[in-house]
């Protein structure tokens, strides 16, 4: 795979957990590299969501 195709990948598995599509959402092959570089990426924006909230809470919490 080329990194032009990785980015464009990339692009997309961002975009589609921005949009709160599900996970399954995904386009690719399962067991394909485009698959894998997709479920990656848009588990780590999902991750980054998930820490974010948790420092908010946490901010939140130390303001009482």
């Amino acid at each position: 795979m080329n990194l032009e195709t990785k980015r464009a990948i990339i692009l997309e598995a961002r975009l589609a957990r921005r949009k709160q599509l599900s996970e399954s959402a995904n386009p690719y092959p399962e067991g394909s590299e485009a698959f894998e570089v997709w479920q990656t990426f848009y588990r780590m924006v999902l991750a980054d969501e998930l820490r974010n909230d948790l420092i908010d809470s946490e901010y939140e919490a130390s303001a009482y």
